[in-house]
This record gives C-alpha cells, sequence and structure tokens, in this order.
C-alpha cells in the first residue's frame, strides 16, 4: 500500500472540514505560522486537533508506511486501555481511509 506524503497529509489536516468524513467537527491546532501542530516518528505523524463542538483537545495519527502486526497491536493497546481510569488518556477510534 502507498501511503500519502507528509505534504500530503498536512494539507489534509488543514481541510480537515472536506476530508474528514466522521470526525468533520475537528479542526487543527495551528502554530504561530499558521501551520498545523503536529510531531512525526518513523511511521506515523500524530497532529493536535481541537474539536469544535466540545472544545476539547484530540490526537489525530496518521501513517507513514507499512507495519506488519500494527492492526493487532493497536486492538490490544484499545482493549487494555478500556479498564485504565485517567485524565491523560484519550479513547481510541480508528479509521482506514
Amino acid at each position: 500500500m502507498n501511503y500519502p506524503l507528509i505534504s500530503e497529509y498536512v494539507e489534509a489536516i488543514k481541510a480537515a472540514e472536506e476530508n474528514f468524513e466522521q470526525l468533520n467537527h475537528l479542526r487543527p491546532v495551528l502554530d504561530e505560522d499558521g501551520e498545523p501542530i503536529m510531531s512525526s516518528g518513523n511511521f506515523a505523524l500524530v497532529f493536535k486537533m481541537k474539536d469544535e463542538q466540545t472544545g476539547k483537545l484530540h490526537a489525530v495519527k496518521c501513517f507513514l508506511k507499512e507495519q506488519e502486526g500494527r492492526a493487532e497491536a493497536y486492538r490490544m493497546i484499545a482493549e487494555e486501555l478500556e479498564y485504565v481510569n485517567s485524565t491523560f488518556l484519550t479513547p481510541i477510534k480508528s479509521q482506514r481511509a
């Protein structure tokens, strides 16, 4: 599978209201230069997003390359986190584009 480039993800996130089918109430949090606040690593980018309806902050993770076993690993993590009660964690929702 070919994944988008970082620049393509940034442009898509900037127009989240048009590009997100289910999460179209999220907007990117922008830095002083008007660019989305994000961090990146080996396999993914994480964008800081704000819910326009509730004001809550969210993280949107976008993958850059294939990683064997990713879906199963995330499923297991989400399953375990259901039992953790912490203000530092947010619910996990997974979607494929």
